[in-house]
Order: structure tokens, then sequence, then C-alpha cells
């Protein structure tokens, strides 16, 4: 599939995935029902339940969060309930009676549409202006213009268009890198679908909030969804009467919806009215195939052509009040078999439906395209062993597997015999079709399906201001996302001036935001714009990030005057607003960042004493010590490997000096025996006067026991080995080491004896000691052998 197809496809689909969507589905499922109960209750009016959904897709699916992670409540088991009930609370002070509101323009619409078609069969057609104009009217009497601009986008259509523009946009191609001036001043639309339709249909429509709405356009706005409402209608007569008693029933179940929303009930209990509504509507048309579709496709809002997921066959079977159902199920009792076994037979013979549709539409046609002879091919060649198939079948296994996977031969078997299982079982019950079968099978679930699609349908046509609320979250993750990449180069910079600039960047962003929120949400004072705001860039709840705001000196009187900022006497789009909650972001993620940065260094240091601790219960003698122990109970005359010094051995010792050398600096020690001293006093050689281990004095103590044990390993054999090393004596050849390589220039000018540069002792330093001990190894060895 090309890359503009797979694109044509995931924004056909797209529409599955918005908020809205979720949302309406999220509802009617039942399964989710015990998430909604354990928030507001099992008796809960219809607008709460809504809220509760919201709360649930905010916390879970965007992932907003009320607690600090950082804070110790983030930890505790009662943490995800806790935020599930401060983001309901919040949605509820967003949402407020909207829900309602929505129900109610969409019963306007409805009866917009229902007048449309009786208007048409009584040839009466100026009523629908009028009922139009009735409506309008109603609606601009509204303190606020949120609904009006709803009625009218989706009556004019205009609404879906930009809709359709946006969740496109969505899925469309994302730049991989883009400048962070565009990326903040970009209005990102396709974030937030319901907000970005909503503003567009606004400017669309010239609507201003708080402007006069006067008669004359009231009429011209009616007269253009008249003409648009009736040159959709239908043309024949028996379908605008069909369409009416669907649009009766309709308005009729957005009324049980409007009633519910205030009404203190069960989700049951409003399932079972609206399926109570449904029934006697759908009975009525259960005698015609074709009168049955059409009569629920209007109620669910499918358009022309497309097919309801709905089993037609099971829900004809339960409308007519179950003869054919009680006939089948009787004689599947006599035969002794009950629906879980005919369910499992069913979707057993599915594979063999699958297989032989395969089989007729694509292989067989392609391979009679090749010649071959393939009027004898049939499910049969399914079930013979590899080493029985004949050239043909071969080309039919090979052709069929590039569609589907098949069943081994004795599975393949099984499965024919169900099949003819199933066939004697439907000649039993005296019916013809699998099909009647399968709606025995489904009868019970249709009427679920079927109710959940009509509620779905219902909850998504008033759920456009829900979803904006909920889109209000993610658009401020979004902006969070955004808001860090400001910090990063804000406190990156060292510039003043153009830090400020950058500045000025997060006070436009900001504004974007109170504007936004502002024009979709016109009840919102400055308050809660900019506590919300404040809120989820903190993590915290609208109320704690309102009396933070309140409580505490703005960073606008900074340097002049410890005043708090009066959100009261504010417009809800403020300059003054924006730069205090930029100061206060700013500073916010500064206190974060040497929090992080702190932790960061605990831990390191954490690491650092843990790995000193390894250091010092490292024996940096214990390689030799192992070696010299195999060399003196080795048997005379015989040689072995492990005596020898390997290049293995070198890197052995010279990571053992690394983390040596690691733990020993700033010792003070001896400078005879290397013992670690306090003051001037040696336990051994009294009076002293120590040295302090650098990177060289410590290289050197390393060697110096390295030697010794050597020493005194091999002295019970040899007494001519030389006399005994002292500390001091080892310091000199380390000393003598660095100053000849420091001569050869192979170590960095920089390097002294005090400061020996990492990179200079870890490349020549290391490697040219263990080779001294690897050499006074050996010696020893070699002494050892003579002995023997």
């Amino acid at each position: 599939m090309g890359v503009s197809t797979h694109r044509d496809v995931l924004r056909e689909v797209a529409p599955g995935f918005a908020v809205r969507q979720a949302l309406s589905s999220f509802l009617a499922s039942r399964s989710n029902w015990p998430q909604l109960t354990g928030i507001v209750g099992e008796q809960a009016t219809l607008q709460e339940f809504v809220k509760a959904a919201m709360a649930i897709y905010v916390h879970g699916y965007i992932g907003v969060r009320t607690i600090p992670p950082t804070s110790k409540e983030a930890a505790s088991e009662t943490a995800a309930e806790k935020e599930l009930k401060d983001i309901f609370g919040e949605v509820s002070e967003l949402l407020k009676d909207d829900f309602r509101m929505e129900i109610e323009v969409l019963e306007k619409k409805v009866d917009v549409e229902l007048s449309t078609l009786k208007a048409k069969l009584s040839k009466k057609e100026e009523e629908v202006e009028k009922t139009i104009t009735r409506h309008l009217a109603e609606l601009s009497t509204s303190p606020s213009r949120t609904h009006l601009i709803d009625f009218l986008g989706d009556l004019l259509g205009i609404s879906y268009k930009f809709r359709s523009e946006f969740i496109k946009m969505t899925y469309g191609l994302k730049p991989l890198s883009i400048e962070l001036e565009e990326e903040v001043r970009k209005p990102h639309e396709e974030e937030c679908v319901e907000i970005s339709t909503h503003l567009r249909v606004k400017k669309e429509l010239g609507l201003v909030e708080g402007g006069e709405l006067n008669i004359k356009d009231l009429k011209q706005l009616s007269k253009n969804i008249a003409s648009q409402a009736l040159s959709h209608a239908p043309k024949d007569e028996g379908d605008l009467k069909l369409y009416a008693e669907a649009y009766e029933v309709k308005l009729q179940l957005v009324k049980t919806l409007r009633e519910y929303s205030s009404k203190k009930a069960s989700l049951s209990e409003f399932f079972n009215k609206i399926l109570e509504k449904v029934l006697s509507y759908l009975k009525s048309k259960a005698h015609d195939d074709t009168l049955l579709r059409r009569a629920f496709s209007s109620l669910v809002g499918h358009h022309v052509g497309e097919e309801p997921e709905v089993n037609f066959e099971a829900l004809k079977m339960t409308l007519s009040g179950g003869g054919a159902y009680s006939k089948i199920m009787g004689k599947l009792g006599e035969l002794g078999i009950d629906k879980r076994d005919l369910a499992f037979l069913l979707e057993r013979c599915r594979r063999l439906e699958r297989l032989r549709d395969t089989l007729i539409r694509e292989v067989i046609p392609r391979l009679r395209g090749r010649g071959y002879a393939v009027h004898g091919v049939n499910l049969e060649i399914f079930t013979l062993p590899p080493d029985k198939l004949s050239g043909l079948d071969e080309a039919v296994m090979r052709e069929i597997k590039k569609y589907m996977s098949i069943p081994p031969p004795d599975e393949f078997k099984q499965l024919l015999e169900d099949e003819a299982r199933l066939r004697r079982i439907l000649e039993a019950t005296g019916f013809s079709e699998i099909s009647i079968l399968r709606a025995t099978v489904e009868a019970e679930m249709v009427l679920e399906e079927m109710v959940k699609q009509i509620m779905s349908k219902l909850f998504f046509e008033c759920m456009g201001h829900a979803s904006r609320v909920v889109e209000l979250y993610n658009r401020a993750k979004k902006d969070g996302e955004r808001f860090k990449m400001l910090f990063k180069v804000i406190n990156d910079e060292e510039d003043e001036n153009i830090r400020c600039v950058k500045e000025e960047l997060l006070i436009e962003l900001l504004l974007q935001r109170q504007k936004e929120m502002c024009e979709v949400f016109p009840k919102l004072n400055a308050e809660k714009i900019c506590g919300f705001i404040w809120a989820r860039q903190t993590n915290r709840t609208l109320n704690e990030a309102l009396e933070e705001i309140k409580g505490t000196p703005s960073p606008l009187f900074l340097g002049v005057a410890g005043a708090k900022l009066n959100l009261g006497s504010m417009p809800p789009v403020s300059y003054s607003a924006a730069y205090d909650l930029s100061q206060r972001y700013l500073e916010f993620n500064r206190m974060q960042l040497e929090v992080v940065q702190e932790a960061r260094e605990k831990e390191a240091e954490a690491k650092e004493i843990a790995k000193r601790e390894i250091y010092e219960r490292i024996d940096p003698t214990g390689l030799l010590e192992r070696k010299i122990t195999i060399a003196l109970r080795a048997p005379t005359g015989i040689e072995k490997a492990e005596l020898e010094w390997s290049e293995k051995d070198t890197r052995k010792l010279e990571a053992m000096s690394k983390i040596f050398i690691g733990s020993e600096i700033g010792k003070t020690v001896c400078p005879y025996c290397a013992r670690v001293v306090k003051g001037n006093s040696c336990p051994e050689h009294g009076y002293v006067e120590p040295i302090t281990e650098g990177p060289l004095e410590a290289l050197a103590k390393f060697y110096f026991l390295s030697l010794k044990i050597i020493e005194e390993l091999t002295e019970r054999k040899s007494r001519e080995l030389g006399k005994k090393i002292e500390f001091r004596d080892a310091l000199r050849v380390v000393r003598s080491i660095f100053s000849e390589l420091r001569v050869r220039g192979k170590i960095s000018p920089k390097s002294t004896e005090k400061n020996v540069m990492e990179g200079d002792m870890d490349r020549y330093l290391i490697p040219a000691v263990a080779k001294e001990i690897a050499e006074a190894y050996m010696k020893a060895i070699g002494q050892i052998r003579k002995l023997k």
C-alpha cells in the first residue's frame, strides 16, 4: 500500500478516534459502567455520568495528574482515586450545566429536521423557516453564544466540513524539525478538533460574543438553513413518511435524554427506557427487511447505503415475538445441544466459509488464468498429507497460503465434520440457511448492540461542549511540551536581551491560550482561566493553583512591592496575568531543576561511596599471590602454562591498579611500610615524615605491595632475591618511570608529579609499572625453578 493510500485510510478511520466519539462510545458500553458508578454512585443524573466519563478519559487517556509525582502522596494506594475525584470536580466546574443545554440544542435540531419532512409532505415549506426562526430567537437570548454557534454550524453543515478538515490534519505528515518560534505561534488546530471547529464556525458566521443579533440577521439565517434542509430532504413520499416517523421517535428519545439529564437514576434504567421506545417503533417494521433496515439506520444516523453493524436476522427474530427462536431452541434441547455448543460450531464453520470464499474468488480464477484445469478443485485436498498432493493441489496450497493460514490435515477433517454436523442440526430444525442459527445465538445480544449504537449516536450529538472541555486538558499537555522547550532556551541563554525576547514568546503563548479559553468558554473569568493553566503545568488541582496565585506575591511587582495579583478585577485575556504566569513557571521549573540536580548529585555520591567500599575490599596483590602459590606447589619438572605471565594477567593487573589508585588518593602513609598513619607516628617505625598520596604515590604503593608479596612468598625458597624493598624505594622507581616517559614525550606537559592527568595515568604510567611487576614476578619464578 502506498504512503498516500495508507494516509487516506487513516483519515477515513480518524473520526473513530476523536474525543467526541470516544466519550460517546465509553458511555454507551455497559462494560464501562462500573467505572462510572465508582465515581458518582449507582444512582446519578445523566449529566453526572457524562462528567465521570470525562474525568476517566482525562486521567486515564490524556494522563493528567493533580498530585505532583515527586510527592509522597503520589505513591499511595489511594492516589489514583483522589486524582479522579479532583478531575471530576474540575470538569464539573468547567462543564457546569452545558450538557443539558446541548440536549436542548439537539432537540431543536431534530425538531427542525422533523419540521422539514412534515413541510415537504404537507407542501407547506414556509413552516420550516418559522420553526428555525423560533429556535434561533430562543437561543439568541442566552448569555453565551456557544450553543447558538453549535446549532447554526450543524444545521448549515459547516461544522462537519471543518471537523473533517482538522481530523485529516491530525493524520497528516508532521515536520521532523521546526523552529521554536514557529512551533509556539502555530494555532495547532489539529490538537483540539472540537475547539478548533467551534472557533472556525464562529469566525465563518461572524458572531461576536456579546454582540447583538437583530431580527434581520435571524431571518436571513433561518432562510439559509431552511433552504439547505429542504434541498437535502428525500423526494419520494414514502421515504418522507418513513423518515418523519423515525424522527418522531428520535425526538422522543432526545426528550428522554433531557429528562434523565436532571433525574437521578441508574444507567440500566435509562438503557431500558431507550430500549422500550425503540422496540415499540421497530416492531412495526419487522415484517419488511428493507423497511426495518432503513428505520434502524435513520435512528442511528447512518448514510444511505451504509450497513448498520447489527445482525438483522437476529433482530427480526427478536422483534417477531421469538417464534422461530423458541422452535430452534426447543429442537436444540431435544438434540442435547446448548447455545454455547452451537456458537462453537458456527465459529468453526466461519473458518471454512472464509477459506471456501477465498478459493472461489481469488485462487481458482488465478490458476485458471495460468492454464490449470481447476474444475476438480475442492476442500478435500486440504485433508490430504503433503506426500499425496498432486501438482495442481500443491499450486492451490501455495496460492491459498498467500491469503490465510491453513490448518493441518487432521484438524481440517474435523472442521469438515463440524460443518456436516451443523448441516444436520439445520435440517432437524426445518430451516435451510445457517444464518438463522447465527441469529439464534445472537438474538439475546442484538438488542444490547442495537441500543448501544443508538445511545452512542445520541450522546455523540450532544457531546460537543463536553469534548471541548476534555480537549482543554489535551491542549494543556501539549502546551506543557512547548513550555519546556521555551524554558530550556530561556534558562540556557546568557544574553539578557535575547532571554527577554524568548520570555516574550512564552507570554505570547499564554495569551493565545487565555484568548482561546475565553472564546470557547465565555463563562470562565480570569481567575478560572489562569488557575486552570497553572494547575495543569504544576500537576495540582484547580483550587490549589488558584490559592497559590491569589495567596502569594506576584512576580509582576518583584523588586517594587510584595503585592498579590488581583485577578478578580482583570479581563480574561490579560498581559499582566500572562506575565505573572510566565515568571511563576520559570521560577517553578528552576526550582524543579535544582531538586533534580541535587537528587542526581546525591545519587552519584551514593554510587561513589558504594564504589569506594568495593575498592576497600579489593586485595591488590591477590593475582600475584595466587600465581606464586601455584608455582610453589607445582611438582618439580612440570612446567605449567598458568605459571607464565600472560597478556591477560597484565590487563587484570592494570584494572586492579586503577581501582586501587581511586581508593588511595588523599591518604597519609608511612614512607617505609606504606601503612596509613595518623599524625607523624607509625606503629612499626615510630616517628616518621608521612607522605600524602597523590596519583603517583598511590601507584607507587600498588607497586610496593606487589613486590612485597612476591618477596614474602619466595623468601622461604631463596634468600638471594635482593634486600627488602621499602615504600620510598618503590616511589623512586615510579617517579623515575614518570620522568623517563616525560622526556620521551609520551606524557602531556600539563601532567606533573603532584597532578597527573587521568589519560596519562591510564595509557602510560599504569602499563609501565605493570610491566615492572611482571618482570619481578618472572624473576621470582625463575629463582624458584632453579631451587627445585
